[in-house]
């Protein structure tokens, strides 16, 4: 199982390589598909922190705090990243790098803000901050 913040440095080197947008945010955003899709697959997390539902969407406090301080202090340079990925794992990161990394910050915000997981979590603000549970993923992306 990997930390997120270091998958979170394959997302940021992958999107610096193929020039599109990165914020914390985004990487935020692509960390939760990944464990949605991985863990529907594999009835296992492909990390351990929890994702919680903020105003923004589905967020990794750890991730954020990391990638802010490091994309404002690096301004788009690429990271070391000490972590080899399984082939189950960079299965499914490539799946989702390759679908959802096009897209914007912006629109990644409103997709997930529409998706069962956030909405049923988050619930009008009542439940922010919450965890986006593992059974919440799996219905969901294991029916997509």
């Amino acid at each position: 199982m990997c930390k997120s913040i270091e998958v979170g440095k394959h997302i940021l080197n992958f999107c610096i390589k193929n020039k599109y947008e990165i914020t914390p945010s985004k990487i935020q955003k692509l960390l939760y598909y990944m464990q949605g899709y991985f863990y529907a697959k594999n009835n296992e997390n492909m990390f351990d922190e929890k994702i919680l539902a903020w105003d923004c969407g589905p967020a990794i406090p750890e991730v954020n705090a990391y990638f802010t301080k490091y994309i404002h202090e690096n301004k788009g340079e690429p990271i070391v990243a000490n972590l080899f990925l399984s082939d189950a794992e960079k299965e499914v990161f490539k799946f989702v790098c390759e679908k959802k990394s096009v897209l914007s910050t912006n629109e990644l915000i409103e997709i997930t803000q529409k998706e069962t997981p956030w909405v049923y979590v988050y619930k009008d603000g009542v439940g922010k901050n919450d965890i986006i549970t593992n059974e919440h993923l799996k219905k969901w992306f294991g029916g997509i």
